[in-house]
């Protein structure tokens, strides 16, 4: 394959994704996709518990969680609580030591795997602030220029920020809110993108964009959508599950969920009483969330995966009852991603429990063709 393509990679808890996008077309065109597991996640068995069914015609079979790569934002509720977590978030933890700064994170043998098969060669690469290091908070800003927001930015951040501005790098983008102007404003510690960059670096990879997940989310989902009023996206991960509702084009909130499809695994572990292993097994093959069950363990199955879905559906209902609570903004609909997201009737069971409209996001007619490259 060329090497003329822009790079795109999410690097994930359980696996490292990339697309290749073709510089030169006036709309976005991808080109192939390669992917690259964790070596920490451990492979399921071929075979699946005996007390699980074989698989029924239409389950979703052999899907893999879909990674993030973003850090929990301050929560974004009701008054009262945003305020509480915003005046002390959870700090960005720095490398204890040089020989922890030193010591690479697990998703780094995947890239360098990736870079082996030359899977990462590209004109230009561009990436996410890895391990969960990047923040973003949000703003009530005077005005909505960019330009008259950058100087007096700093000084709006003081109380907002558990760090000295001078340990961090920070850039935002601004929205027009109901009553005001607001900011989206994403940091990350010096030492932690230092860290970052050196292990991206020592695997091939030198992004001319090394941005937030959350904001990529939300610009991808723009450009994918191009659908007027307030729309939620979710990325079901592994995990973590990221959140972004946006309005047209513009970012309105950014979060991220503590939970996602491991949690599930685990709670799949619990009723069977099996392995992790043999959990993950049963959840990439016989996942579906089902009113009328054909057999006692796909019921069993069904109601495990509910249970391990509550921390999601209750963040996800927070989250949304809150941004009305204060901007008074309505989610028309949500757009789910990622591996959980393939879950056999996971739209049908997040609708009735939010009470908004639930699709998967789809990738445009199009964009992927038939000579597209699997790496």
């Amino acid at each position: 394959m060329s090497e003329k393509r822009i790079v795109g990679i999410d690097i994930g808890s359980y696996e490292i994704k990339v697309v290749y996008l073709d510089p030169k077309a006036n709309e976005l065109s991808v080109l192939g996709f390669a992917r690259e597991k964790l070596a920490t996640v451990t492979a399921a068995p071929a075979a699946a518990p005996s007390t699980v069914p074989p698989p029924m015609p239409g389950v979703a079979a052999s899907f893999e969680d879909a990674p993030t790569g973003v850090r929990e934002a301050p929560l974004d509720d009701a008054a009262e609580t945003q305020e509480a977590e915003a005046a002390a978030p959870e700090p960005v933890s720095p490398p204890s030591d040089s020989h922890e700064f030193n010591l690479a994170p697990p998703w780094v043998q995947a890239l360098e795997r990736l870079r082996d098969r030359a899977a990462l060669a590209g004109e230009l690469q561009a990436t996410a602030v890895p391990d969960a290091k990047a923040v973003l908070i949000d703003l009530e800003v005077p005005f909505d220029d960019k330009a008259k927001v950058q100087n007096i930015l700093p000084h709006l951040m003081v109380d907002r920020l558990p760090l000295a501005q001078s340990e961090i790098t920070w850039d935002f983008q601004t929205y027009p809110g109901a009553e005001a102007a607001r900011a989206l404003v994403g940091f990350a510690r010096n030492t932690d993108l230092e860290a970052a960059l050196t292990h991206l670096q020592g695997a091939g990879v030198d992004p001319a964009q090394l941005g937030i997940a959350e904001l990529q989310l939300a610009t991808i989902g723009s450009h994918i959508l191009r659908e007027d009023g307030h729309v939620a996206i979710v990325d079901l991960g592994h995990e973590l599950t990221r959140v972004v509702v946006i309005n047209g084009f513009e970012p309105v909130l950014g979060r991220t969920i503590r939970s996602g499809g491991q949690f599930i695994t685990t709670t799949i572990q619990e009723r069977f009483n099996g392995t992790f292993e043999e959990a993950e097994n049963v959840k990439h093959q016989y996942s579906a969330i089902l009113d009328d069950a054909p057999n006692a363990d796909m019921k069993k199955l069904s109601e495990a995966i509910q249970e391990g879905m509550l921390p999601i559906v209750r963040d996800l209902r927070r989250t949304f009852q809150g941004l009305f609570a204060r901007k008074r903004v309505e989610i028309q609909r949500v757009y789910i991603c990622g591996g959980t997201s393939l879950i056999k009737n996971v739209e049908k069971y997040l609708s009735s429990e939010l009470g908004i409209p639930v699709r998967r996001l789809q990738a445009p007619a199009g964009l992927l063709d038939g000579d597209t490259n699997v790496v």
